[in-house]
Formats: structure tokens, sequence, C-alpha cells
């Protein structure tokens, strides 16, 4: 299941920095990026947190989710 959600985590990555550069399609990454979210929360709430802490490490790097 770890390495599952490694490679999901990798995925929701390369998704992000989609997002961050204009000219890709933004609405459709951000799209993808929601329900990757979804699914890995719905793996289980032991990654829960994990997955919080990423997104509070990656919202202050990029100055937040839109």
């Amino acid at each position: 299941m770890l390495k599952q959600l490694e490679s999901r985590l990798f995925q929701l990555q390369s998704l992000l920095h989609i997002d961050l550069n204009p000219g890709q399609n933004y609405g459709q990454a951000s799209q993808k990026t929601s329900l990757l979210i979804k699914e890995i929360l719905s793996e289980g709430s032991s990654t829960y947190f994990g997955l919080v802490q990423s997104c509070e490490s990656m919202s202050a790097v990029f100055g937040g989710f839109h």
C-alpha cells in the first residue's frame, strides 16, 4: 500500500508542477489534483496526516492552493 501511495504522491507532485506552469491547462490539472487527493485520502486515514503535512509545506512554498 505504501508503494501505491508513493506513486500517487509523485503523480500529485507532477500535477502541481503542471498547475504552476503558465500556459498549461490549469483547470484540468487542478481537477486531477483534487481527484487524486480524494483517492489518496480514501486509502485510509493513517495516510491523512502525512498528506496534510505535505499539503501544508507545499502551500507554504507555493503560496497556497487556489
